[in-house]
């Protein structure tokens, strides 16, 4: 019998240890003298380290003995990783494909709903074999969507169709905004989205100002995160942003109006105030500051 790795109690706080690991555990724990606390303590690290270190040379020769007679995938036949020894396959692509041979059905499932993405109209003649499959057209772009339900789950194909189905162009923070679409003076329809821009807009048709609707502008907030900011209006003969905003509205985007006007020429607030001040810059064509 090996006394070193027999199992013993502590006899002050019961805690089960070796033989050979007793007088260490009193002296680290319950001892008075430094010193033999000090050598417990060294002693302990020291064991740990060669525990450590024997592990880690134990794992390379089982590697090393792995590799003289390594296991090979049932299905592809290739050599299995060490850590994958225990598995069938060498991975999950393998573990699938065996499954399909030995289950054609099920195969044949799959088989059948990949022809009918390819081909949408392969399902009128296999429909009723193996599932039931529905297609419909995205409301905004007329992207075909599939479902394996006879109801559709959802009408569109996209984030981006499902916003524009829902506000025109993008989000907001205080809900919806209306859908209006405006004649401009040249002929073309352009999408407006509140009753204070097409004020602005009709303001600036009757006072023979050019304007387009200009693309976002990104920035980036307090947090570091990437954002897109999207102006009402451009005034390309000034360079000057315009953008109507409500008490709440301007209360809730303080950073973003901040960050925005240190970049680009912006005037943003009250309609009133903004037609009071074109009417200011534009008559003598003054830039805006």
């Amino acid at each position: 019998m090996n006394y070193k790795n027999l199992c013993v109690s502590c006899v002050v706080c019961k805690k089960q240890t070796t033989t050979s690991g007793l007088a260490n555990h009193f002296n680290r724990i319950h001892g008075t003298d430094e010193a033999k606390k000090a050598r417990a303590n060294v002693s302990n690290i020291a064991g740990a380290k060669i525990s450590s270190m024997k592990a880690y040379l134990s794992a390379i020769t089982r590697c090393k003995e792995y590799s003289l007679n390594p296991g090979y995938c049932e299905y592809c036949d290739t050599e299995k990783d060490y850590f994958k020894r225990k598995y069938k396959y060498c991975s999950a692509s393998c573990g699938t494909s065996s499954s399909n041979t030995r289950n054609p059905k099920r195969s044949n499932k799959v088989r059948l709903f990949t022809d009918i993405i390819k081909k949408p109209t392969a399902h009128k003649e296999k429909r009723g074999k193996f599932l039931k499959v529905c297609f419909h057209k995205c409301t905004q772009c007329d992207s075909i969507i599939l479902s394996r339900a006879g109801y559709p789950a959802r009408k569109t194909c996209s984030r981006k169709c499902q916003t524009n189905a829902s506000v025109g162009d993008r989000t907001y923070i205080n809900g919806k905004r209306k859908n209006i679409y405006y004649t401009h003076k040249d002929g073309s329809q352009v999408h407006l989205e509140s009753s204070w821009e097409l004020e602005i807009a009709q303001f600036l048709d009757e006072n023979n100002i050019e304007w387009i609707r200009p693309k976002y502008i990104a920035w980036i907030d307090s947090r570091g995160k990437h954002r897109n900011y999207y102006p009402d209006f451009y005034l390309p003969s000034i360079d000057l942003y315009l953008d109507p905003k409500n008490p709440y509205a301007m209360a809730q985007d303080v950073e973003k109006m901040n960050y925005i006007s240190s970049k680009v020429n912006l005037l943003y607030g009250n309609k009133d105030m903004i037609k009071k001040e074109l009417s200011v810059r534009v008559a003598g064509f003054e830039p805006a500051m």
